[in-house]
């Protein structure tokens, strides 16, 4: 009999508030040595981020989506080492790694190196599994998932105590993600086998920051109606962009080694249809110039929102068989089952700092024309993208489409 995995969740909780700087004064780990197929997984896990939210976009076509690439990318990473070699093989085409021991030594590498990149950035990555103690966890399995992803193991009653089980894991999330997601599961029933979690949290202060004090109302003109919203401004020497389809600027925390690019597409479109065209996969390969930018960017925040169910997206992407395993190699006992998989986000952007995940995709596109002034205006009063990534890797943490504020 089939029975139901409760979920796999991805966590990405991004809160930004009054950034001030790290509570604790880590330092700066270098970039890992990395082999030459760990760079081509890092290339492809880039693409499957940009190719992921645009799936992700078109399966909902309203409102706000915030999400979380590479916690998709770790959960999904994770599940490899356990399911039949038919779902594992699915996973591994689309998220772009040629087998599964690589996607494991890169991640063991994010983990130990991504929190401590940037002393200036507090990013915290957390993975945990709980697993309903009826049943006998494999060996195998818990050691990859320690050595590997730094995720303990968790063996609890999903019957009598279930309540309590759920409590105990809605406060590991809530302590994972500074209280940013208070909650992440309802209930929990015999059927239910494992629960498998990653969290991360950001939070990261501008290199240059805004002045708070020309911060002011303007309208942003979103598809639900105008709103006033305060608007940050800025003059300012960045990276910057364009094509006739849209302008990029990308906003650099700290040391740089994490950025967010702000994506605005050209008025001539919809931003479902440029999320979707190739101009959009093309973004992450035109050439930057550094020039100054007169920035109008708004001050916002977007609470967690309902579970964002990815696994409609996930199987328009090839993983077909992630309703219908042959088998579930995470237990000594023979297991049958489907997951359920989703994420839950929050985000702020204010005048100290912001977040957000970046992808690569090569596509063509527009090509760039650098300002012939030198300087150029970007006023982001209307539905736009923002990312947020390391810079050297192009490691999508979070992406999001904001089309009200």
């Amino acid at each position: 009999m089939k029975t139901k995995i409760i979920l796999a969740a991805f966590i990405a909780a991004c809160l930004l508030a009054a950034c001030s700087g790290n509570d604790v004064d880590t330092p700066t780990v270098a970039k890992p040595n990395f082999t030459v197929e760990e760079i081509n997984t890092a290339d492809q896990l880039a693409d499957f981020g940009m190719e992921f939210f645009q799936t992700v976009c078109k399966d909902t076509p309203e409102g706000n989506v915030v999400m979380s690439p590479i916690g998709a990318s770790i959960v999904l990473s994770m599940l490899a080492n356990t399911v039949d070699e038919s779902t594992s093989n699915q996973i591994s085409d689309v998220l772009g790694f040629s087998n599964v021991s690589t996607a494991n030594a890169l991640f063991q590498k994010y983990m130990s190196w991504l929190p401590n990149a940037d002393n200036n950035v507090q990013l915290y990555l957390s993975n945990s599994v709980w697993y309903n103690e009826n049943y006998t966890l494999s060996p195998e399995f818990s050691a990859i998932a320690q050595q590997y992803y730094s995720s303990p193991a968790f063996a609890r009653d999903f019957d009598q105590n279930s309540t309590s089980t759920v409590n105990e894991i809605n406060r590991w999330v809530s302590s994972k993600t500074n209280g940013n997601i208070n909650s992440i599961l309802e209930n929990l029933t015999p059927k239910n086998y494992f629960v498998m979690i990653n969290a991360l949290n950001f939070k990261g202060n501008w290199s240059s920051p805004f002045d708070a004090s020309k911060t002011n109302d303007e309208s942003f003109y979103g598809y639900h109606g105008n709103h006033r919203v305060p608007m940050m401004k800025k003059e300012h020497s960045y990276s910057y962009t364009e094509t006739n389809d849209f302008q990029i600027v990308e906003l650099p925390f700290g040391n740089r080694t994490f950025t967010t690019w702000v994506v605005l597409p050209s008025s001539k479109w919809n931003i479902d249809e440029f999320i979707g065209s190739d101009s959009f996969r093309s973004i992450l390969h035109n050439p930057m110039v550094t020039c100054n930018v007169d920035l109008t960017f708004p001050k916002f925040k977007i609470e967690p929102q309902d579970k964002l169910d990815l696994r409609e997206a996930l199987s328009n992407m090839g993983i077909s068989n992630i309703n219908k395993f042959q088998s579930l190699g995470l237990f000594l006992e023979n297991v049958n089952t489907y997951l359920d998989i989703f994420q839950k986000t929050s985000i702020e952007f204010d005048e100290t700092g912001a977040k957000a995940s970046s992808v690569s995709v090569a596509t063509g596109g527009d090509i760039f024309t650098p300002p012939p002034s030198g300087r150029v205006e970007m006023i982001v009063n209307r539905p736009f993208v923002f990312i947020i990534k390391e810079s050297t890797t192009k490691t999508p943490l979070f992406v999001g489409r904001v089309t009200n504020i």
